[in-house]
């Protein structure tokens, strides 16, 4: 009974030490990492080296035990894949960013582009905007999307569309498959065990 009665106490502890020290990092990770760009807006080493630290930083102080099986599945695929993952947190990116090999764009909805300092990030950082409801949009972003694979860069879809309130999967979107069929590239999927605990969608 004590349990129960503290762990409330304990979750508001956590989410104000998240947001004293995770939301500063996780700030620095979006400024800095936007201006190691190429011209093309594609991402370089410089972005994959600083990004891996910032993650790790974050990961670290969030007192997230990353752990990564199966990796091989992915070095061993030529760059230019679609890597398909489950979504339950927006410490997803960081997780990821901290865990892959090398450099990797990822599709988000056009409301995170109005979000403070990350909206600016994701819109020069190389990534893909979908704007639901807009053919025209679609298709200028999908042959974005395909040129960008041919070109042999990773593409990270969250193939559920929006993030998961229980851990367990959503029914996937068939964008990924498309995209996939179309650019005639392979899909390497993924699995994020465990980071719904750290921020789940309604209190995002």
């Amino acid at each position: 009974r004590c349990y129960h009665k503290i762990m409330p106490f304990l979750r508001l502890v956590y989410t104000v030490y998240a947001y004293i020290v995770g939301v500063p990092i996780f700030l620095l990770f979006n400024l800095t990492t936007a201006f190691t760009m190429s011209p093309r807006r594609e991402q370089t080493k410089a972005y994959l080296v600083l990004g891996k630290f910032w993650s790790t930083l974050l990961n670290r102080a969030m007192f997230n035990r990353v752990r990564v099986h199966g990796l091989e599945n992915l070095t061993q695929t030529p760059p230019g894949a679609i890597l398909i993952s489950n979504h339950q947190s927006l410490m997803d990116i960081p997780i990821l960013l901290q865990v892959l090999p090398r450099p990797y764009s990822y599709m988000f909805k056009k409301e995170l582009a109005q979000m403070p300092v990350f909206g600016w990030h994701v819109l020069h950082a190389g990534h893909f905007c979908i704007e639901r409801g807009h053919g025209e949009s679609l298709a200028q972003m999908e042959s974005a999307v395909v040129a960008h694979l041919k070109r042999g860069f990773d593409l990270t879809i969250f193939a559920e569309g929006t993030r998961s309130t229980t851990g367990r999967l959503l029914p996937f979107k068939r964008g990924a498959f498309h995209l996939a069929l179309k650019a005639g590239v392979p899909i390497v999927p993924i699995y994020i065990q465990g980071s719904g605990n750290f921020k789940p969608k309604h209190l995002a």
